[in-house]
């Protein structure tokens, strides 16, 4: 669960932050405090805490954005991370649930790292991917994060079997702290479950 706050709850931002940029370069800087605030309920279910308008410049405040760097970089990055120690369990002879392996002093894990790593930039990303699967695939997968945190997500199923709603409603009182008032409400239930989260990469 510790791991799962820290890493999954994560990806959603570090999608969304690119979303927005993207967003801007395409569809021009109208609204764009709407659209940030748009697209942090849609992903994370976040509502700013008071009144938000074009006046403010909310997205600002992430050095990235101010700084016109690239953020997509840190969702893929989380889900390499975890690609990658899938292999290096393999390499180490693990069996049993991914979230309990241990690569600790396995001589053939660290070769492997040693070779993932020696590259450097010299060799493309999926060259290396390539190489490391020992020739099964050269695309970034999402499959070893949802593989590392499935027993915690079989645990959440159960504990929320109960629950009339996984995830949040936007409703009109939500929406009217960040957007123009429009005529009528508007309720879209959302729901984020893990498996949505990770394999919004194919969206891309």
């Amino acid at each position: 669960m510790s791991m799962a706050l820290e890493k999954v709850a994560y990806q959603p931002f570090a999608f969304m932050v690119d979303q927005w940029r993207w967003s801007v370069f395409e569809d021009g800087v109208q609204n764009m405090n709407t659209r940030w605030w748009q697209m942090k309920l849609r992903y994370q279910g976040v509502t700013p805490p008071i009144i938000r308008t074009e006046a403010d410049f909310d997205p600002g405040s992430k050095y990235h954005v101010i700084s016109d760097q690239e953020y997509i970089k840190y969702f893929l990055a989380t889900i390499l991370e975890f690609q990658i120690f899938e292999q290096l369990c393999v390499a180490a002879g693990h069996v049993g649930h991914l979230h309990e392996c241990d690569v600790y002093r396995s001589r053939d894990a660290g070769r492997l790292l040693s070779e993932i790593m020696q590259p450097g930039a010299s060799k493309s990303a999926s060259d290396i991917i390539r190489s490391m699967t020992r020739g099964r695939t050269n695309r970034i997968s999402p499959e070893s994060l949802v593989k590392y945190f499935r027993p915690l997500e079989l645990w959440l199923r159960v504990q929320n079997r109960d629950e009339h709603l996984i995830g949040w409603n936007s409703n009109y009182r939500d929406v009217s702290l960040f957007a123009p008032q429009r005529a009528g409400n508007t309720h879209h239930p959302l729901s984020l479950s893990l498996a949505v989260i990770v394999l919004t990469y194919y969206v891309l």
